[in-house]
């Protein structure tokens, strides 16, 4: 771990530097959101979309359409879409999601329980897809899914109301009422009954809801801004002029800076994306931007109240320094610090840059530039521990940063664009820790939804790392073909199964451990009901905040919402996750 590094002398780099424009498209596109795994207690893994490989989960964690999340026994996560909608998985259960982005979610549940709560109003479609139904809530409420080990499916609404879909018709489900959905997709069957009794899983979810719904964090930050709810707990805040309510966090000792306390890990579309450790460590990294402020130590601000965000990977400067032949352009090591508040981003993803997985060849984008012309330029680098850094070998494979002290003669390199290092299996990593949960079979694989999912664009990360090589002018050998993504190099995982087309549930699915009692005249969907007010029932679920939001535009104050967080269970809790961010 790097602690105290004293360079000198010509130093080269790759770092985004600031331009105009900030609030023009850079990348973000309402095609790939990111969802945030918010929670998780136990051993909880993360299965690639873009590859074969499993790795441990963690809280902050990155999420982007097909990829799985897995729960092993006696274990629980929650992925965060937004500041409204939250997925929270029971013990051995395996979800994938399947569509990701502007104002539509998409979750196939292959085995186990989940928990879909609606906690806030929005404006997002939102689908749960099992292998012979789909369900859409159609407002706030607690919708309770299951895929029983013989394949039938369990709806139970705790609170709200919703729909079921199957190719041969529609079915309301009222709050307190448990609908059973068995037999292949082509012809399936139902009954509805009173709902199953409250069980511990419920209470748990009642009372997620409520720390989630306490936070008072949406006073000052966007909605649009997922994982706000963390701040309250966590840190506090303060009226700073020029830029008024900012957030600074509680108990960061005098060597801690933004970006710091985390690791650098590769992400499909995004490239290099920070997954911090603070377990409040997903608005103030993927949203807003930094400043440390006179009595008042590090300060997030948050942006304009009223405006619109992307999510982004990070929102910092890289930059490389010192001799030696490390990655790329031939630096040694790699720094980086935060953006502050204004100062324009330039993105290293995205359109206009990501063609490099598919092949292409880019130059290089760098500029010369003096210690002192970084100070000019950047606040954050006129900070005496404002820097960070870690030697590129160390670089996206887990390596700790440090801070870092740069001679005030030495000179670097300034780079717009990706950068220049390969990632490898290790930068797929979310933390140090290892899974023993493996996928299970899954049968033929098919989920039966009403709205089929856009093709995801992934391709494998083999690709991936191919084409960052070749920017970076590095040799890795020929790319190889891994399960998983939808492009070159990618083999189709699970797919969803047309209006029209027949499935069978898979043979392996979780028990949820309760039935209820059954009368025998189960219902084919062969027409559609009335719903208990007497209206035909929806043909679109409850709309929710987007993943993918708009960047806004700054400003000084702040006011507004209210809503959102707390943690529970042992992990951390909150907020996060959704599509394009900030400045």
């Amino acid at each position: 771990m790097l602690t105290r590094l004293l360079v000198a002398g010509m130093l080269l780099s790759g770092c985004a530097w600031a331009q105009e424009g900030d609030n023009e498209n850079d990348g973000g596109e309402a095609s790939h959101g990111v969802a945030r795994i918010s929670l998780m207690k136990g051993d909880v893994a993360v299965r690639r979309g873009d590859s074969a490989s499993s790795v441990a989960a963690a809280v902050n964690g990155p999420l982007v359409a097909g990829d799985q999340l897995l729960t092993g026994p006696a274990a629980r996560a929650e992925i965060q879409f937004d500041w409204a909608t939250f997925v929270r998985l029971g013990t051995d259960t395996q979800v994938r999601l399947a569509a990701l982005e502007n104002n539509h979610y998409q979750v196939q549940l292959a085995r186990g329980t989940v928990t879909l709560a609606v906690i806030r109003d929005s404006n997002a479609q939102v689908e749960v897809d099992t292998p012979n139904m789909a369900f859409q809530p159609h407002e706030r409420g607690s919708y309770r899914i299951s895929v029983t080990d013989d394949g039938q499916s369990q709806v139970t609404v705790r609170a709200g109301a919703g729909d079921t879909y199957t190719p041969n018709g529609t079915e309301p489900v009222p709050a307190g009422q448990t609908m059973m959905v068995r037999g292949p997709v082509s012809d399936p069957e139902f009954q509805t009954v009173q709902a199953i009794p409250v069980d511990e899983w419920d209470r748990w979810n009642e009372q997620r809801d409520q720390q989630l719904l306490k936070t008072r964090s949406y006073q000052y930050v966007s909605p649009d801004m997922a994982g706000a709810g963390e701040l309250d707990s966590y840190g506090h805040w303060v009226y700073v002029p020029p830029y008024g309510w900012v957030w600074s966090p509680n108990g960061v000792g005098p060597d801690w800076a933004p970006y710091r306390d985390g690791r650098w890990a590769w992400l499909d579309w995004y490239g290099w994306t920070w997954v911090g450790y603070e377990p409040w460590g997903w608005a103030p990294y993927h949203y807003g931007r930094w400043f440390f402020g006179a009595g008042v130590g590090w300060c997030w601000y948050p942006g304009a109240m009223y405006s619109h965000y992307y999510w982004r990977p990070a929102l910092v400067a890289f930059f490389g320094f010192g001799p030696g032949v490390g990655v790329g352009v031939g630096f040694g090591s790699i720094g980086w610090f935060p953006l502050g508040p204004h100062e324009a981003f330039s993105p290293w993803y995205g359109r206009g840059w990501y063609g490099f997985r598919g092949g292409a060849t880019y130059v290089n984008n760098v500029r010369a530039m003096s210690i002192a012309g970084m100070r000019s330029t950047y606040i954050n680098a006129r900070v005496g521990n404002g820097i960070s850094g870690v030697g590129a070998g160390a670089f996206g494979q887990g390596g700790r940063p440090g801070a870092l002290s740069l001679n005030g003669q030495a000179r670097l390199s300034m780079m717009r664009g990706p950068v220049p290092v390969a990632p490898t299996a290790a930068s797929l990593r979310m933390s140090d820790r290892t899974t023993r949960i493996a996928p299970a079979p899954l049968g033929r694989g098919q989920f039966y939804s009403p709205h089929a999912a856009a093709p995801s664009g992934r391709v494998s990360f083999s690709v991936q790392r191919q084409g960052v090589a070749r920017y970076a002018g590095q040799s890795i050998g020929t790319p190889a073909v891994h399960p998983g993504g939808s492009g070159p190099g990618a083999v189709q995982g699970w797919r969803a199964v047309p209006s029209q087309s027949s499935g069978q549930a898979p043979a392996n699915a979780v028990s949820t451990g309760y039935r209820p009692q059954a009368s025998p005249d189960w219902r084919t969907f062969g027409h559609v009901s009335q719903t208990p007010n007497g209206t035909t029932p929806r043909t679109q679920g409850v709309r929710i905040n987007p993943p993918i939001v708009r960047e806004r535009s700054q400003s000084k104050g702040s006011s507004g919402h209210s809503s959102g967080g707390g943690g529970h269970a042992s992990g951390h809790s909150s907020g996060g996750g959704g599509g394009h961010s900030h400045k």
